[in-house]
């Protein structure tokens, strides 16, 4: 296993996304990262880019899990897999669509298992446009205060974790 890398879901209909992320990778952090693709789906998927030698490809052939293999592929559940059988100890977690322009600094705090965005204050009308419907969390979870948590909502597309973790030590990065 290596200590860190880069970890991509995609799937049919994004893959071509996943592979511009592949190729922003390779532009602005050279040939020597190693990416992971969860890939839901056919890996070929992927074209070209699984003869890199720096490239995994995790698919639900090769999920060891099979609680993984049966319940975490589709829209948003993909990523889940990352938590548990990335081939890293460390690692960024990027949606398919998401593009590395520049260098990316390393993920070495030592108290944190996971690093998110910024954290801010989400409007009401944010939150409905981001996270979820908040009349419909109202009704089927009336005893959720979904107004509690507007500053601990963030961005699932982008994050640095550490594979295995069962507690978890959010740091949420303030921008400068």
């Amino acid at each position: 296993m290596s200590s860190f890398g880069i970890v991509i879901a995609t799937c049919k209909t994004d893959s071509h996304y996943a592979q511009a992320s592949f190729w922003s990778i390779r532009h602005f952090l050279g040939p020597d990262m190693p990416v992971c693709f969860i890939v839901d789906g056919d890996a070929a998927l992927l074209g070209s880019v699984r003869n890199d030698p720096q490239v995994s490809v995790l698919d639900r052939n090769s999920v060891a899990n099979t609680w993984l293999r049966e319940h975490c592929f589709g829209w948003g559940t993909t990523k889940m897999i990352a938590f548990y059988e990335a081939p890293f100890e460390r690692f960024l977690y990027l949606d398919a669509d998401a593009l590395v322009i520049g260098n990316v600094p390393a993920f070495d705090d030592p108290t944190a298992d996971m690093v998110t965005d910024c954290g801010q204050s989400y409007s009401d009308q944010d939150i409905n446009f981001w996270f979820f419907n908040t009349e419909s969390v109202e009704r089927l979870y009336p005893d959720f205060d979904w107004r509690r948590f507007r500053h601990s909502y963030f961005c699932t597309g982008t994050f640095f974790s550490r594979r295995g973790v069962s507690a978890w030590r959010i740091s949420k990065k303030r921008c400068a």
